[in-house]
């Protein structure tokens, strides 16, 4: 590695230990008092735990500080009633019987004991920092990746710092590995490597024709407007509409693509700066193998063991895969060979018989984690079960000769607000696809779609379906985890997106989406098998994947719940809250459902109740939008 991989590598473990110890404060474990340093005020820990049991010995200390205390060196989250979850801190007593600097050490151990040991406190704190867990693969590959391009741009660290720090800089940086898109922005706002942060991207793309001050989530942070992928590629009127919004902002600016020709012409052209991480090659494979052994004596020295593949088809998730924490070098050199040649033969994403066994059998999750799916089976044309049922559209009312009642169409539905002017864009873009006038891209076809439960999430992609007159494909993730092996589980997700592509165009509702979850820390249970199936998600969403006349759409109670790069740009990037129904939404539904039997229900009632009915009404309409009669005249009638 050269020297910027190496500042990279050594900052984010840094970082790492930094935030070790203060998961390590949060939860009791040390103690912390600020002291004056020259005029600079600097943190100080103590061990708020008896450090007897310590010899001094690193490799033992540590076993015994994990093994003891792991649980404190971890962010602890605590789930709340809404879903969301707090860090909650879980104090210890300090227990009796510290022992002093002057505490003897054993003679076992003086070759392992630092040349200079102030005290056992200073000590025991250190290893709490030596106590954190191993910086992500995708972290250091992406770190790599960027210190590649700074390298290959011919300007120093320092001017590179400086065009950062500016109010609003446009910067461009391309890189041909698959998936270092998203891993750029996970960098960016989650390792604290760039300067002058942290930092909360907000996505371009789409760019909102409101003002980006409305997102709140993002106020405590330095925002930056991204755009990434072959999105920013294209021509709609809406994407000219958010460059210009964009551009026209002081916001600095990121775009993040394969090549320069996916980025509007405007970004380039105005750019502060230019990097090119480029792709996976040995030399990339031997810095990274470097950074997670070591320089040892296995060390991949001249990439010898590495010219038997072509590195250059190697994805993120290759790289996350074949060097998963704790496997030999040697085992993951071989994966790497094995996960390249799939790649060779172009089984993206597939799991075949001959490759099942290279993906890990997780237990299948804790006892209630999986649910019942919904009824029905159907086959992909590679003939795996989907778990998922096919609903053919009804009729319109033009086509039914027997005037029965005509079905439920997103035209006739009450309440549903910005979801129901969607889907009629839909309808006339669809229209327009088919006439070879839009290409499909063009086109708004991938919604998340939130709620409380009970308000017509389902209801709504039923009525899609019949407006569209294409068939909808429903499922469920915990349909998908009933399967409950890994392997499993993604042939699953991989035959419903087929089956959805089978009957192009068509509808996929993915019911209960935000059990697909977030990607946690790798060291937390079962992190590999829902790490594994969030990418998987992301994949079968994102541009890897062609889901040419596919319609996604995501349902949940609890948007919050979601990855936040399911729901970034090219994926579910629409996000749409259908509220409780109001009186008029109310009024409208109850008058669809009934239909023609509301004139027989007035004709019918007593000349009272129906004038009764009327002001009732009249009265509620009144409310919703004025407040009600009473409140209006008693503050009419303040001096």
């Amino acid at each position: 590695m050269n020297r910027l991989s190496r500042l990279f590598v050594r900052r984010l473990r840094q970082r790492a230990a930094r935030d070790t110890r203060r998961h390590a404060l949060a939860n009791g474990l040390l103690t912390v008092t600020s002291i004056d340093v020259q005029g600079h005020l600097v943190r100080r820990y103590t061990p708020a735990f008896d450090t007897g049991p310590l010899t001094f010995d690193r490799t033992a200390d540590l076993g015994w500080l994990t093994r003891t205390f792991g649980s404190l060196l971890q962010e602890t989250v605590k789930p709340e009633a809404d879903g969301t979850t707090t860090v909650v801190a879980q104090p210890i007593t300090r227990l009796s019987g510290v022992a002093s600097s002057a505490t003897s050490v054993p003679a076992h151990a003086s070759l392992d004991l630092p040349e200079a040991v102030p005290d056992r406190c200073a000590y025991a704190t250190k290893l709490v920092g030596l106590a954190a867990p191993p910086v992500h693969i995708a972290h250091l590959a992406t770190a790599l990746l960027v210190a590649r391009a700074i390298a290959s741009s011919g300007l120093t660290l320092q001017r590179v710092v400086e065009i950062i720090r500016r109010p609003a800089p446009i910067i461009v940086l391309m890189s041909q590995v698959d998936g270092a898109q998203d891993a750029f922005l996970r960098l960016i706002e989650m390792t604290g490597l760039v300067p002058s942060g942290p930092y909360a991207g907000v996505t371009g793309d789409r760019f909102p024709e409101r003002d980006v001050d409305g997102f709140t989530d993002v106020a405590l942070r330095r925002r930056f407007v991204f755009f990434q992928g072959k999105e920013t590629g294209r021509e709609s009127r809406a994407m000219k509409r958010g460059l210009a919004a964009v551009l026209g902002r002081d916001d600095p600016i990121l775009a993040i693509a394969h090549h320069v020709a996916d980025i509007p012409d405007q970004i380039p052209a105005a750019a502060d700066l230019h990097l090119d991480a480029g792709a996976v090659d040995r030399a990339f494979l031997v810095d990274l193998l470097q950074a997670v052994y070591g320089d040892g004596d296995g060390m991949v020295r001249d990439g010898h063991d590495l010219k038997a593949f072509d590195a250059s088809v190697l994805t993120l998730d290759d790289l996350v895969l074949a060097l998963r924490s704790g496997r030999p070098r040697d085992e993951a050199l071989v994966a790497l060979h094995q996960l390249a040649a799939c790649r060779v033969q172009g089984e993206r994403g597939e799991d075949t018989r001959e490759n099942r066994d290279r993906f890990p059998t997780e237990p299948a999750t804790k006892q209630g984690a999986l649910t019942e799916g919904r009824k029905g089976s159907s086959l992909s044309s590679k003939g795996k079960p989907s778990g998922a049922e096919v609903i053919q559209p009804q009729p319109l009312p033009g086509d039914r000769a027997d005037g029965s009642k005509p079905p439920v169409t997103v035209e006739t539905l009450s309440g549903y607000g910005a979801a129901r002017t969607w889907a009629l864009d839909l309808r006339h873009d669809l229209g327009d696809y088919r006439t070879g006038d839009l290409s499909w891209d063009e086109m708004s076809t991938k919604l998340l779609l939130s709620g409380p439960p009970g308000t017509g999430k389902t209801s709504f992609a039923r009525a899609l379906c019949n407006s569209l007159q294409v068939p909808l494909v429903v499922t469920s993730v915990s349909t998908w985890l009933q399967g409950g092996h890994l392997n499993d589980v993604i042939d699953r997700m991989n035959s419903t997106f087929a089956e959805a592509r089978d009957h192009a165009p068509s509808i996929l509702f993915i019911d209960e989406i935000d059990g697909i979850g977030k990607r946690v820390d790798p060291n937390r249970e079962y992190s590999e098998y829902w790490n594994a199936v969030v990418n998987k998600m992301l994949e079968l969403l994102d541009g890897a994947v062609r889901c040419d006349g596919v319609i996604v759409i995501g349902a949940t109670n609890r948007p919050e719940q979601i990855d936040e790069a399911i729901r970034r740009s090219g994926r579910l990037e629409t996000h749409i809250e259908i509220p409780k129904p109001d009186i008029p939404a109310l009024a409208g539904i109850i008058a669809h459902h009934l239909g023609r039997d509301i004139d027989v229900v007035l004709q019918t009632a007593d000349p009272s109740k129906r004038q009764w009915i009327d002001t009732a009404v009249g009265d509620a309409l009144e409310e919703e939008m004025f407040g009600t009669p009473a409140d209006v005249d008693q503050e009419g009638a303040r001096p």
